[in-house]
């Protein structure tokens, strides 16, 4: 292995990717290329291409293309992997001054550069003044979580309403009132409680016939009620929609409206997703601050490359 090569990069991509024999920096140029897909997984990214300019004979070698859509040519990408204790840790301006002719020649939508370990002051001034982007790909760090969310905490309220308690009729009026009291009286009926079953009990006529279910009224004004609910027990008279007669016992009575109680129950319930079981294998960083973004092992094993070298699903 080349002494400048960062051995950390081979071992992730033997660990996540696979383990085969490559010349040196291949396999930092075919992680890059697993990155730009997850970043861009609508897009077609290519590992090692050859690439000639408008008019031009002489073909480039491009560690990394992203291509979208239709169009020819999107992204180029220059990879540099090196050891951070390398004799020259950073690239340096002549590094990319040489990419600076080959993006001439291209003329991409978008040209970036990445490495490992950084650039020096004069590359970074002439890559600006080039258009060139550049970014760090490198091993991620427990440093790196600084600043960064751990967890992620989501905090959930939910409520919901008992069924509707019909506490009192009230009928069409007060001589329906004096009545029927008596009446109910006599059958011991007056004041107790008497329980429906709002989908077997039935609304009738004038004349005792059946007209429509309890349910079948009673339920579209249960669904207006609860629009207003607070939590705890709530109260109220609702109208119906209009004058009808209900059976108690054997005494028909003519109601218009009825006095009802319904208890909203309300808790919270809180979720958190960790990343603790997550492992980040790489950092990837733009020096222009529009990408800093860590990724993790799961991101990079759904990947592989076909015979063209193009990224794809893991078969």
């Amino acid at each position: 292995m080349d002494a400048g090569v960062s051995a950390e990069i081979e071992l992730i991509y033997d660990e996540l990717v696979a383990e085969e024999k490559m010349k040196s920096g291949s396999k930092y140029e075919r992680l890059a290329a697993i990155v730009f897909k997850i970043l861009n997984r609508e897009e077609a990214v290519v590992h090692d291409l050859k690439l000639r300019g408008d008019g031009k004979e002489t073909a480039h070698q491009i560690d990394v293309h992203v291509r979208r859509g239709d169009q020819e040519l999107r992204w180029i990408v220059e990879c540099r992997d090196f050891a951070v204790d390398a004799s020259s840790p950073k690239i340096g301006l002549g590094e990319v001054r040489d990419f600076a002719s080959v993006v001439r020649d291209l003329r991409p939508d978008e040209a970036m550069m990445v490495t490992t370990v950084g650039f020096t002051g004069p590359a970074k001034t002439y890559a600006g003044e080039q258009e060139i982007r550049l970014a760090i790909l490198r091993e991620f760090s427990d440093s790196d979580w600084e600043g960064r969310v751990r967890e992620l905490r989501f905090v959930g309220r939910f409520s919901a309403p008992s069924d509707l308690k019909i506490t009192q009729w009230r009928t069409m009026d007060d001589d329906e009132t004096r009545r029927v009291k008596p009446l109910l009286q006599a059958q011991g009926n007056w004041g107790e409680e008497i329980r429906f079953d709002a989908r077997e009990e039935v609304f009738l006529d004038e004349h005792g016939q059946p007209e429509t279910t309890l349910a079948e009224v009673i339920d579209p004004i249960y669904q207006k009620i609860q629009k207003d609910l607070k939590p705890g027990l709530n109260s109220g008279t609702a109208e119906l929609d209009r004058l009808r007669h209900i059976r108690f016992g054997e005494v028909l009575v003519a109601v218009r409206a009825f006095e009802w109680e319904v208890e909203l129950f309300g808790w919270t319930h809180t979720w958190t997703h960790s990343f603790a079981d997550q492992i980040a294998r790489l950092l990837m960083r733009t020096l222009d601050g529009k990408i800093d973004q860590a990724i993790f092992e799961r991101d990079i094993v759904v990947w592989e490359f076909d015979n063209e070298g193009k990224v794809r699903p893991r078969q």
